[in-house]
């Protein structure tokens, strides 16, 4: 008994130290953190400010104080910068910098929900719509991402996110709007367990449709739509892989039987993890006759972390080759130098 009260009081005072430990460690990190953060605001300031002189802005200085950096150390930043010289560093960087350059820096820059609402910007701004600006957004971010990014869209606007969709979603993309929709309102299924049951219904009620002859019978999108945009990843690769193996045909393919072709780009994005659709996204931007830059900003800017990391992951797995280092063959200058470096980050 005296043993075991001996051990009692020495797990005690050790649980004492640990926690006081842990409490220091916590201290000294976020005081490190601000003083990064203190450096970077600086470093910035006097890249686009020209340091004594006041001449032009520094470039490559600019790109090692934002581009290597985590959108949650940039937040720390911008809030340093803000606190230093009452001016918003977004703000300085888009004045200070152009090109695909500035606009890698600008979306980069922006958190998630304010990534979201600038996208749907980008994807609604000018004459017509870019259908698949908004694919590659919603088929890639979660509910709780989309309703953030519709929160913040709302409030910048003074407008209801779903009434400028409609708008910019005409009568020709009814379809792709109800999936976007589906998706917007938490429909889709987040969980990651599957129903093999459930996924064989589901096979055949796809096939009823994609086996449909051209000539005497529409397919009805509504279908596909309820049943690929309302499964979880997990669900939809089970429901592919079944597909394939009862009708000697992909899923990916079976859907062109749809006329709509960019609802069926949509819901083939859906048959993948987001990250391999983001990797398939950039190689097809790599591919692109004289490389498609604006779509590798928009792609690019909205990672950070876990999602970053699984894109990398995902672009080595399947093209055998470091994202980095694709990204290096394709661009170049200061845009090149920036890409490059937030994939690293």
């Amino acid at each position: 008994m005296k043993e075991l009260a001996a051990d009692v009081a020495s797990a005690e005072e050790h649980a004492e130290f640990l926690a006081d430990a842990c409490s220091r460690l916590q201290e000294n990190n976020s005081s490190l953190k601000d003083y990064i953060a203190t450096l970077d605001a600086e470093a910035a300031h006097e890249a686009m400010h020209g340091g004594f002189l006041g001449l032009g802005c520094n470039d490559k200085k600019l790109i090692a104080v934002t581009c290597s950096r985590t959108k949650a150390q940039l937040e720390r930043t911008a809030a340093k910068y803000r606190e230093l010289y009452d001016l918003s560093l977004r703000d300085d960087v888009i004045s200070e910098t152009g090109g695909d350059f500035g606009k890698l820096l600008k979306y980069a820059l922006a958190p998630p929900d304010l990534y979201f609402a600038d996208m749907i910007d980008w994807a609604t701004e000018g004459m017509g719509c870019s259908e698949l600006a908004l694919i590659e957004l919603f088929v890639t971010q979660s509910h709780a991402e989309m309703a953030a990014g519709k929160e913040k869209w709302e409030a910048m606007h003074d407008s209801s996110l779903i009434d400028h969709l409609d708008e910019e979603l005409t009568s020709e993309y009814k379809h792709l709007q109800a999936l976007i929709f589906k998706l917007l309102k938490g429909g889709r299924d987040e969980g990651t367990e599957v129903d093999e049951e459930k996924a064989a219904v589901q096979v055949e009620a796809l096939h009823t449709e994609c086996s449909k002859s051209f000539m005497f019978a529409d397919f009805k999108e509504q279908v596909a739509i309820e049943i690929i945009g309302g499964n979880n990843v997990a669900q939809n690769m089970l429901v592919a892989k079944l597909y394939e193996e009862a009708h000697d045909k992909s899923l990916k393919e079976a859907l062109t039987r749809s006329p709509k072709a960019k609802l069926v780009k949509a819901l083939q994005a859906l048959l993948l993890p987001p990250t391999h659709f983001i990797a398939s996204r950039i190689k097809a931007a790599c591919e692109s006759w004289g490389t498609d830059e604006k779509m590798l900003v928009r792609l690019l800017a909205g990672l950070d972390g876990a999602k970053m990391a699984g894109v990398a992951q995902a672009f080595q797995d399947k093209y055998g080759k470091p994202l980095a280092n694709a990204l290096k063959e394709e661009i170049s200058g200061d845009f090149g130098r920036a890409a490059v470096a937030w994939v690293r980050a």
